[in-house]
């Protein structure tokens, strides 16, 4: 696993970072190759990619680019050395699997498929209304097979490599001799066009698969059609095989069966067949490899038709991930897939809860789970016997700082997590509560459009729209009135509410932005966008129950973000790409979610190796001028050491509030008459730390101030507020940080010690903040000393 993980959810064997296009599996069954397609509709993409499987063990052998939107085909060489790969950018590639690089692509072909020859020396592709062989060497040209028509969606050949066929849109059929390059069949299936084409083991039949499930086979030697039927003409032709004998054929696709392959009677029908039309046949016509456009690369017996490989996890990326019953148990959501239970500290499977739902919110003591599905179903979990409470259909805000599809009804989570409910006018887009008959008017006709958070106590919500001359909305969910709407000078999406109440994360061109929630003043940049790859909403983001921490990401692992300082201390990577982030209660344990289809718990104060400050001074100085991550470190080690982190507190003075009879005198002196003066008082003012901020927010609040003063004390005031917090006080609010996390008898005094400073000074806030959320838990008891 990776570094920081300690457990996973599920496995990583035959999963593939987006949804499976196309398969190949090795002649001798060895390797199994899948292409992907786009998860998202956005390329390029880390979804799209080649992954090649050790088909015994599902472990991961070579994963290479994929180009364009799809990898569309894939072949193997006889002799396991080469794969080649048709791109949805219309290039062909051709990789070598013993030194996992590539050794050429071809740009401009337009193939959708793609086919390594029996001898191993040339690779089989369409470009422009030919079939060409090109060396697997080097691809240059070695024959052109002329005489297809506009696109081709099929190749094979025979086991001996000394026919081919292809199966052209028009409906065509070619088949060439490749020893003298000259046409020698050509076939017209009934409809359309064939999907599947597969050689008899002795070469002298050929199968196709037709668009409209027409299962025909003819006689290579007279020409002629043996037999045709369609076994359901509501099925779709794809992949099929002759059996090994050449005594029946198998139609691999979802409508399909296995048929006489002498008169074309139905001998049986198959089970669990996919829906798409290609997939991966062995050489030696044992397995076969199923597309379900799924995240899990599949083995099946043909012969049998029993999977070989099944593993724990969902198929698809879960699309939301939570813990519950306090911490050690993770519950998981997909949609189309069961609820899966998950103990968070092995990984270990546990039950699957037979409800699929696309979104998953915890209670604050995680006895119950809420739940939503694509239809807008709600439900409500307990976790502890699995007993399900189902609500009305259409939610319309799921949990804080969570948007859900919005139908006719509609909820939201109060601070005692309890259950409003709302119903929507669908023809006024209009929120109207059922109980007490407060409402509240959407500007939009497409509620699942709205970008909201809601505050710590569930009174008050800010929200917006996602264009960007949306204005920023506050609104009473108490009298289910609107607060105040103000225009954006940004395009800014609520998130998440801090958790004091004071402060709001939010989405911004710019980032992960902090912003007041009294007034939506941007604050500071949390976290660049850059950094994220904020190219669309983000939806892998989390905020720690005490607020300390922001982890997001996407594409380039977890960035865990101290939101004081915007500095990262810690960065987890879990190589996909990112669907859902949790914490646990505690903060201590953060669970991801990915498009490798199973999910990791990360420790999210694990100690890193190679740190050795261990003194007192050392750690100490280390909080104050190390970098985020030796910071972090440093407070993963000292978490272990209640004596050292009291030692840190008790030599940290309680704040308190100085020179402010000096700041008064130069807020007075805003209005000076002398515009040198109040130059002076202005410059002066903004080399103050952010502790003088409540003194110039009560000057701002005086009646009859002048337009100036007024103007001069806002720019200290918004000066003072950009400020980053100084390398002290990084120290001192780390320390409180630890104190909290320590919880001791004696930490908790510390904490009510640092507490009792100057009111507003922001050491005062976070010790008074952390001992609050302290007292809501049982008072720990002292360890016992040793005699």
């Amino acid at each position: 696993m990776p570094e920081f993980a300690v457990a996973r959810l599920g496995t990583s064997l035959f999963r593939t970072p987006g949804p499976i296009y196309s398969t190949a599996i090795s002649r001798d069954g060895t390797l199994l190759a899948a292409g992907t397609t786009s998860a998202s509709g956005q390329f390029p993409s880390q979804d799209i990619a080649i992954v090649v499987f050790d088909a015994k063990t599902g472990a991961t052998r070579h994963r290479f680019n994929g180009y364009g939107h799809v990898v569309r085909g894939l072949s193997f060489s006889p002799d396991n050395r080469s794969l080649a790969a048709a791109h949805g950018d219309g290039s062909v590639s051709l990789h070598d699997l013993t030194t996992g690089q590539e050794v050429w692509r071809l740009k401009d072909v337009n193939s959708d498929c793609v086919l390594i020859l029996p001898d191993g020396q040339s690779v089989a592709m369409q470009r422009g209304t030919s079939v060409v062989l090109v060396k697997i060497m080097d691809g240059t040209i070695t024959q052109t097979l002329r005489s297809p028509e506009r696109r081709i969606h099929a190749i094979a050949a025979t086991d001996k490599g000394d026919r081919l066929a292809a199966a052209a849109d028009s409906g065509f059929v070619f088949v060439w001799d490749l020893t003298s390059g000259v046409q020698t069949h050509r076939f017209l299936v009934k409809e359309k066009y064939a999907l599947g084409l597969a050689f008899s083991p002795d070469g002298r039949r050929l199968a196709a698969a037709g668009f409209n499930n027409d299962y025909t086979v003819w006689d290579l030697t007279t020409k002629k059609l043996l037999w045709s039927m369609n076994p359901d003409p509501d099925g779709v032709g794809g992949p099929l095989v002759f059996s090994t004998d050449g005594q029946e054929l198998l139609g691999l696709r979802r409508g399909g069966g296995v048929f006489d392959a002498n008169t074309g009677a139905i001998k049986r029908r198959l089970d669990d067949l996919p829906s798409h039309h290609i997939a991966g046949v062995s050489g030696d016509r044992t397995l076969y490899a199923p597309v379900f456009s799924d995240h899990e690369a599949r083995l099946v017996d043909i012969a049998s038709g029993k999977q070989r490989n099944v593993v724990p996890g969902h198929r698809r990326p879960p699309a939301a991930a939570v813990f519950a019953d306090g911490g050690p148990v993770v519950y998981t959501a997909c949609e189309e897939e069961p609820i899966r239970r998950w103990d968070a500290r092995t990984g270990k499977f546990d039950r699957a809860i037979k409800r699929t739902v696309i979104s998953l919110i915890a209670s604050p003591g995680g006895e119950r789970i809420a739940t939503l599905d694509k239809d807008g179903n709600i439900g409500i979990l307990n976790v502890h016997s699995d007993e399900w409470t189902s609500f009305k259909k259409g939610a319309v805000f799921m949990g804080p700082g969570a948007i859900a599809p919005a139908g006719r009804d509609g909820w939201l989570y109060d601070e005692l997590y309890q259950l409003e409910y709302f119903r929507w006018d669908g023809h006024a887009s209009e929120l109207k509560p059922c109980v007490t008959g407060r409402h509240f008017r959407l500007e939009t006709s497409r509620p699942e459009d709205v970008r909201f958070a809601t505050s710590p106590d569930g009174k008050q919500i800010i929200y917006t729209l996602a264009r960007k001359d949306s204005p920023v909305v506050w609104w009473d969910a108490v009298t289910g009135k609107v607060i105040r709407s103000q225009p954006s000078t940004i395009p800014l999406a609520p998130r998440f509410f801090l958790p004091n109440g004071e402060y709001v994360l939010a989405e911004s061109p710019a980032g992960i932005t902090l912003i007041r929630a009294d007034t939506g003043e941007i604050v500071r940049l949390v976290c660049p966008r850059d950094r994220l790859s904020l190219d669309r909403p983000l939806k892998a983001i989390a905020v720690s129950p005490d607020g300390r921490l922001l982890a997001a990401g996407r594409d380039h692992g977890i960035q865990l973000v101290e939101i004081a300082t915007g500095e990262v201390r810690r960065v987890f990577q879990p190589g996909e790409t990112l669907s859902s982030l949790a914490f646990s209660p505690d903060g201590s344990r953060l669970v991801s979610t990915g498009a490798g289809c199973a999910g990791l718990v990360w420790d999210v104060f694990a100690p890193a190796s190679g740190h050795n400050a261990s003194s007192l001074e050392k750690l100490s100085s280390v909080l104050e001028n190390g970098t985020g991550q030796e910071a972090h470190d440093a407070i993963c080690r000292l978490r272990q050491k209640p004596e050292l982190v009291l030692s840190m507190a008790r030599a940290i003075v309680p704040s308190k509030r100085e020179n402010t009879d000096r700041v008064l005198r130069l807020l007075a002196d805003l209005d000076d008459v002398s515009f040198p003066v109040r130059e002076t008082a202005q410059r002066e003012l903004t080399k103050f730390d952010r502790d003088t901020l409540p003194v110039i927010e009560e000057f701002l609040r005086k009646p009859n101030l002048s337009p100036e003063s007024i103007a001069r004390g806002e720019r200290a005031r918004d000066s003072l507020r950009r400020e980053t917090v100084g390398s002290k006080l990084k120290r001192q609010l780390r320390v409180v940080e630890l104190l909290e996390a320590v919880d001791t008898p004696e930490a908790r005094a510390e904490l009510g010690r640092l507490g009792r400073g100057d009111p507003g000074i922001r050491l005062t806030t976070e010790a008074g903040e952390s001992l609050k959320r302290l007292e809501s838990r049982p008072v720990p008891v002292p360890a016992a000393k040793s005699k």
